[in-house]
């Protein structure tokens, strides 16, 4: 439709001779073309560290709020945590306002264990369906995949903008952090589930802590597929702080990437938030500004 508005109107330009109505049509056409192009997301992936009395001075408790706020000043359309346990995520629940959450725990696909949820802003996508994968084997029931140590799950939420009524596919995951063919064999689960919904004309998101480098075979296998949102001069930017207030340098590990030709990235952000001089959590959030196309 824009195409044909765009010939129609190039069309009328050239058979008009007064300069101002020319300029005035032309401003016109510029602003049309950018509504259409306007649509802007921030997405952001947060490994949020579980509540663990081991903390000491970084338990859960000195630093929630903290947190809270951090997502809330970058107010993202969509953000992926990972380590949430049950209390953490009532926290979230109620200090995270215009949110809602998709997300079971892992052990039992209800509320045992560590939740992977994703947290949708409310003013700007509609909640349409949610579904809760196992990075195992048999991804439809609870347990351990292959070499992992722990279940691990990937949270999918399908979603509506409420401006532009276009759909989109948000997927939020934590692999394994000892497993290695696990987190191999979840690459390849992952691209086999966020393919489909490609091929049905969905725009996909895809976040999460994948415990590997950006030169690790799992993440060779999702670059065949989806395009990271991290740019290559980034590239040595590390996510992974170990609650280490000393420590300089970082591993990749956290991820945000979008399928292919769908999204055009326009700021990348790792942030090092922190309260009372320590770090907010043992990961830092990436922080994405993208727009689609």
């Amino acid at each position: 439709m824009s195409h044909l508005f765009d010939k129609l109107t190039a069309s009328y330009i050239c058979r008009m001779n007064h300069p101002i109505l020319r300029v005035l049509l032309c401003l016109t056409i510029v602003w049309h073309t950018d509504e259409l192009f306007a649509q802007q997301y921030t997405f952001m992936t947060y490994n949020i560290r579980l509540d663990h009395a081991g903390d000491g001075p970084d338990q859960w408790q000195y630093r929630k709020e903290a947190l809270a706020a951090v997502v809330m000043q970058h107010r993202p359309a969509a953000v992926g945590f990972q380590e949430v346990l049950k209390n953490q995520l009532d926290f979230l629940d109620q200090h995270l306002p215009g949110y809602l959450r998709f997300g079971v725990g892992r052990e039992d696909g209800a509320e045992k264990g560590e939740y992977s949820p994703v947290y949708i802003d409310t003013s700007v996508f509609e909640f349409i369906s949610g579904r809760t994968l196992w990075m195992s084997e048999t991804p439809e029931t609870p347990g351990k995949g292959w070499d992992a140590a722990c279940e691990r799950v990937a949270s999918l939420v399908v979603l509506r903008d409420l401006k532009t009524n276009d759909t989109c596919l948000v997927a939020n995951t934590h692999w394994d952090h000892m497993g290695t063919e696990a987190r191999l064999k979840s690459a390849y689960l992952i691209k086999k589930v966020l393919s489909e919904g490609i091929s049905s004309g969905k725009r996909v998101v895809f976040m999460g802590d994948l415990n590997a480098t950006p030169d690790a075979p799992p993440i060779e296998q999702l670059k065949q597929m989806l395009t990271e949102a991290c740019p290559a001069e980034r590239s040595n930017q590390g996510t992974f702080n170990g609650f280490d207030v000393n420590r300089t340098t970082f591993p990749r590990i956290d991820y945000v990437w979008f399928s292919a030709g769908h999204w055009q990235v326009e700021a990348y952000e790792v942030p090092q938030p922190k309260v009372n001089s320590r770090h907010v959590s043992d990961h830092f959030p990436v922080v994405v500004k993208a727009r689609v196309y």
